[in-house]
């Protein structure tokens, strides 16, 4: 009988651990409202209570003229009802977040283009780490905040990691990211 690591996750992005992960609080009230996040997932910091949270930044899926409804090009939408982001030159709240589908509802009708990026306000654009293991979002601990292991300095597949942009890869200058030889 073979026996299932527990830490299956960590071997589908991690090549190698630089250093020991920085164990941080992640604010329960800025996490997705989702069962788990996945390790190798990127991790930004809200600069008001240092606590942190996924990281805030995602390029939009579809263009729309004076649209309140936007498709996101993200595995796991970072956001939730209640951020305020930036998108172009306009500043909104976001309403509503449809996790399944991928689509934010903001407050004012914007114009998006293809491949504009909807930005965090609150630090937590700024990528500082990833995710080392799964992060579960349900049981006992459902509503306290939540502590995690992020990694500063280590080798990763780029493929494996959620969340992952070029802005990300040049703020996260000690981190390694390799591409998966297919």
């Amino acid at each position: 009988m073979r026996v299932k690591r527990a830490h299956t996750r960590i071997r589908a992005f991690l090549i190698d651990e630089i250093s020991a992960p920085r164990t941080m609080t992640f604010d329960i009230n800025l996490l997705p409202k989702v069962v788990n996040i996945q390790g190798g997932t990127i991790v930004g910091k809200v600069s008001s209570t240092g606590k942190a949270r996924l990281y805030t930044k995602a390029a939009i899926k579809t263009a729309g003229s004076s649209v309140k409804d936007i498709e996101l090009e993200v595995p796991i939408t970072p956001f939730v009802t209640g951020d305020t982001v930036s998108i172009g030159e306009n500043t909104v709240n976001i309403t509503d977040v449809n996790y399944d589908t991928n689509i934010i509802t903001v407050d004012s009708a914007v114009t998006v283009a293809a491949g504009d990026v909807v930005s965090g306000t609150d630090g937590s654009e700024k990528a500082i780490g990833v995710l080392r293991e799964r992060m579960d979002l349900v049981g006992d601990f459902a509503d306290e905040d939540q502590h995690g292991g992020v990694l500063e300095y280590a080798k990763v597949i780029a493929d494996a990691c959620d969340l992952l942009d070029d802005d990300a890869k040049t703020e996260l200058k000690h981190i390694v990211f390799r591409e998966l030889n297919r």
